[in-house]
């Protein structure tokens, strides 16, 4: 029989190789290059926790599976972003999933120094929310404004912002991809 999606595993009692129906995790974009990180099976056999990427954040998913056909059933998702999980082991009785957990961002802050000197001047201030990480970043020549693009949890492409330096206001240019 043809599978639709998937890819094979090895069956070293029989030595052969076994194909996986993997077509039900298709709409979840889990086929995707570069999606999938880890996968642990359950002690008996029967589920698979996956790590993956969902939008950009690193996720765990819990997969039933087939034991006979080795066909994906519907994944469901064991967590959510902002928080990224990873590092994913099964309890020896299978109940319980223990995890690695974290959130970052990266910002962009402005402080006062004298240029002569090379001495800060003063305290300084971040410019970008802390819910984000910069992607890249560029000065205005005159030191006047900040353009950046950044990354937000939950979304796979980066947007770019502008922030006036004397003013500190923030405006939002465009979404990239």
């Amino acid at each position: 029989p043809k599978v639709a999606a998937g890819f094979f595993v090895a069956d070293h009692t029989h030595s052969r190789l076994n194909a996986v129906d993997t077509s039900a995790a298709a709409p979840l974009g889990f086929l995707d290059p570069d999606v999938i990180r880890n996968i642990s099976w359950n002690p008996d056999g029967t589920a698979l926790i996956v790590e993956a990427l969902s939008d950009g954040v690193p996720t765990l998913w819990r997969v039933p599976v087939d034991p006979v056909s080795l066909r994906w059933r519907t994944p469901e998702r064991l967590t959510t972003a902002p928080a990224s999980a990873g590092g994913a082991a099964v309890s020896p009785d299978g109940t319980r999933v223990a995890f690695t957990s974290a959130q970052a961002s990266t910002r962009a802050w402005l402080f006062p120094f004298d240029a002569n000197s090379g001495r800060l001047t003063g305290d300084g201030r971040a410019l970008t929310a802390d819910d984000i990480s910069i992607v890249s970043l560029r000065l205005a020549a005159d030191g006047s404004a900040l353009i950046y693009g950044a990354l937000e949890a939950g979304r796979k492409e980066f947007r770019l912002f502008h922030t006036d330096l004397t003013t500190g206001s923030t405006t939002f240019l465009a979404d990239a991809f």
